[in-house]
Order: structure tokens, then sequence, then C-alpha cells
């Protein structure tokens, strides 16, 4: 009834409790909606709402405040690292430009005849494997004599890896690899005549006297080690793997091809002729190392006589070695083997299969490591190569149990990725370990490690293939989780010092 007699009046406004004066203190006006019950004005429980609400608006305004200050603070954090990241990945990427006081000691071309002179060197690893089943037919060997065939040569290197390395520091690099490698060019010969016309057991010992002359392998290590700039010399030593990695590929290809059609002497013959090479290019395309001579060029006796060699890290790296041939010589040694064996593979399918492995290792040298070593570090990276030979080897294993040549690939991929980043470790510990006047006989120890490994394990793991070729396997992969171990404690020992 009152709206009524007010809109009869001509009163077009709302009654006088919504009138427009002046609100109270810490009030604000209520927007009308149509048909809301307006509330009154200056109410404690209107009072009580604005307080709330100006305590949620401040609230709010500082967390947004702080994540935001936070949210600065980090994107800022990250723009310096990603910059700091980027500046030294430039100065890596270029130690030529960021430290030209250090240059090579020799040119850049007698280094690649080296690694080319190399590469022709360990040819009488890889040459001769496609013919080892065609010498176990053919004189009927059980497996533990077979693998006499591969230790009776490491069982001569185990001298000559303490003679000519360390006679190289006082003779000469190139002069001492030089006469290695025209005299195994001589023994090879030997070796196939034996094989043709005298028999197993003079072939073994021709063998063992080759041994005593093809201890060059770490006097090419000790070279480059003399005449390239301690910065660059991870990445020289991956490229001395890369050249070997380039006879596992040629190796075993061309001597499968040379089994299938001349015989079993004819990759022995072939290995004579690839040092008779590797000698005329290191006489007419390889310089002379410089002995006693720091990065700057000028002699530095003195200095090299006060080092004291690292003996701790020493031991530890020579057991790295060592646990290494043990996988190394399983794959290496027994795959031929296990191929024909397990796949039947024929010697030009053995071939084959050894010379992709070693373009799967080439690959992962090459494309692979560089940029993997400046994101993990020297260390780092050779944990995850041990680990991944491991792995390898325990898939290789496992297509004893289950024959899928799938499996197979995987166990050779990983493998591949672990022998590509491992053995650069070794070398290059022992260089930054030692002083450059006693670099030949430390490598020349290593070796001596080495050696014993390859004329310890094709016996000892031959008794295990001959019964179980699972177990063979296996305690070959084990050792390099021992490898990964010793490396990761001597990574902590090298970050606290």
């Amino acid at each position: 009834q009152e709206s009524m007699a007010l809109l009869s009046a001509g009163a077009g406004t709302w009654p006088p409790l919504m009138s427009l004066e002046p609100l109270e203190p810490r009030t604000r006006p209520a927007t009308a909606r149509h048909g809301a019950t307006p509330r009154l004005r200056g109410s404690e429980g209107a009072v009580a709402g604005d307080r709330r609400r100006h305590l949620w608006t401040a609230s709010c305004s500082c967390a947004v405040l702080v994540s935001g200050r936070f949210c600065a603070n980090r994107s800022r954090r990250k723009l310096f690292q990603r910059r700091e990241r980027q500046q030294l990945c430039s100065t890596a990427s270029s130690p030529a430009k960021t430290s030209p006081s250090t240059p090579m000691q020799v040119s850049e071309k007698s280094v690649k005849w080296l690694l080319f002179a190399s590469c022709l060197s360990l040819l009488g690893f890889t040459l001769p494997g496609p013919a080892l089943p065609g010498i176990r037919s053919q004189y009927t060997l059980p497996s533990w004599l077979t693998g006499l065939v591969a230790s009776s040569m490491s069982l001569g290197m185990l001298i000559a890896v303490l003679y000519w390395p360390h006679k190289s520091d006082s003779w000469g690099r190139r002069r001492v690899l030089v006469l290695s490698l025209f005299v195994t060019s001589v023994l090879y010969a030997v070796q196939a005549l034996a094989l043709n016309y005298v028999g197993f057991r003079y072939f073994v010992l021709a063998r063992v006297v080759t041994g005593f002359f093809a201890g060059c392998n770490p006097i090419f290590k000790a070279y480059l080690a003399d005449v390239v700039p301690s910065d660059r010399l991870p990445f020289y030593m991956v490229y001395r793997e890369a050249s070997a990695t380039m006879a596992f590929i040629v190796g075993p290809t061309v001597g499968g091809i040379l089994t299938m059609y001349f015989g079993i002497t004819a990759p022995f013959l072939a290995t004579a002729v690839a040092h008779c090479i590797g000698v005329i290019v290191l006489l007419f395309c390889v310089e002379e190392a410089k002995r006693h001579v720091d990065e700057e060029g000028t002699p530095n006796y003195e200095v090299e006589e006060a080092q004291k060699d690292d003996w701790p890290l020493l031991l530890k790296v020579f057991a790295m070695s060592f646990c290494y041939v043990v996988s190394q010589t399983c794959f290496t040694f027994f795959m031929p083997l296990y191929l024909n064996d397990v796949f039947q593979l024929a010697p030009g399918g053995i071939g084959w299969c050894l010379t992709v492995t070693s373009c799967a290792v080439l690959f992962f040298q090459v494309v692979v490591y560089k940029p993997f070593e400046k994101w993990k570090g020297l260390e780092k990276t050779g944990i995850c190569g041990a680990v991944a030979i491991f792995i390898g080897l325990f898939f290789v294993a496992y297509t004893n149990v289950r024959s899928d040549k799938a499996l197979l690939c995987i166990g050779v991929l990983f493998y591949a990725f672990g022998s590509a980043t491992f053995p650069t470790t070794v070398p290059t510990l022992l260089a930054q370990s030692v002083p450059k006047h006693r670099r030949g006989r430390v490598l020349g120890w290593d070796s001596l490690m080495n050696n014993f490994g390859r004329v310890l394990t094709p016996v000892c793991l031959g008794f295990l293939y001959g019964r179980n070729r699972f177990n063979c396997f296996f305690v070959a992969g084990s050792a390099s989780l021992l490898v990964a171990v010793l490396l990761e404690r001597v990574r902590r020992e090298r970050t606290r010092t």
C-alpha cells in the first residue's frame, strides 16, 4: 500500500531508506540489483565484510608481488646460466683461438699420417679374425687351445710393451715405430708360411716372437701426448681410437673375403703388406716428436724432474685398463666364434657383422663423443661408456638363451657406444698424471696390464665358453662394471683436489 501511495503521488524514487547521503567511514555503496533486497549502510556487518575484503585484497597483492619477484629472479638466473654455458661451449669449441700460445710441436699433416700408420699397425689384430674358425677346423682345436691363438701374441707383447715404449723416450718415437712395424711385417709372413708348411705348434711360436716387436700401440699415444697441447689431447686421443676403429672396419671385411677366396693364410700375408706400407708412411710423412719440451717450445728439464707420478691414481687407472681389456678381448675374440656357433654365419657374414659394429663405433667416436664429453666431462663420459659395455655384453649373452637377432643388434649398439666413449679416458688420465719424459714408460706399463688381460682372458674365458656361453659374456661384462666403480672413485678424488 505504501508503494502504491508513492507511485500515485508521482514519486519515482526509492524510499528514503536508500538516500544518497554521505557514507559512513569504512563503507562503500552497494550496487543495486533489480529484485535485490537493499542492505543498511553503516551497519556493523557491512563494516566487518569490508574489512575482510580489504585484507583479502592486500594479501593477494602481496602474494602476486612476491611470486612475481621470485619468477623474475629465477628467469634472470636461468638467463645468466644459459649465457655462461654458451660462453663455455664457445671457449671449448675453439681451443686454438683461446690458447694461441700452445701450438702443436709438429704439423697437422704429420699427426694425420701418424694416425694412418696407427690404423695399419692394428690390422694384425683384425685381418686374421675371420680365419679363426678355419684354423680351428683345420687343426681340430678345443676351445681353450683356440684361445691360445690370440693369447700367444699377447704373451710376447708382455716383454715388448716394457722395452720399446721405454726406449722411445730416449731413441725417439718415430725411430722405434719404424723398427717395430718392419720386423712385425716380416714375422706375419712367417706366420703364414708356418700355417701352410710347418704346423700349428710353430705357428703359435711365430706369433709369440711377433709379439716381441708388436708393442707399438703406447708409442703412438705417447707421440700424441708429446706434440698435442693438453687442452686438445682428449679429442686427438679419440681420433687415434677412431683410426684404430677403421682397422676394425676394414680388417674383418677384407679378412673374411681373403679367407673365403684364398684360404686361411691370406689375411696374414695381407697384414705383412699393410705393415710395410706403415713403415713407408712413417719414414717419409711423419716428423719426429721433440722430447723434453713444454707447450711454449722451451726446454723444461728442471720442471719435469721435480714432477712426481701420482701413483694412487696410476694404480686405479691400470686396474681399469685391465678390466676393460677383459671385456674388449671377449667381444673381439669370441664374437666370431659365437656368430658361427649360435647363428651359423660363414666367414663372410662374420666379417660383415664385425664391420658393421666397427662402423657404429666410428660413428659414436666422430659424431657423439665430442659433444658428450663437453656435456658430461672426461670421467663421467668414461663411466657411461663402461656401463654401456656391460649392458651390451649382457644382451649378447642373453641371445644364447633366446636366439634373437634383434637382441644381438641392441647389444652390439650398446657395446659400440661404450667402446667409443671409454677407451680415451685411460691414456688421457695417464698423460695428465706423469711428466712428459716418462710418458712412454708409463703408457708401456699400461700396455703391460692390457697384455696380461689379453693373455689370461682368452684361456680363462675359453673354459667358460666351452661350458656355458652366457657365463662367458656375462663375466666379461661384469668387469666393465668394476671399471665404472673405479672411475667414479677417481672422479671424486680429482674433484676434491
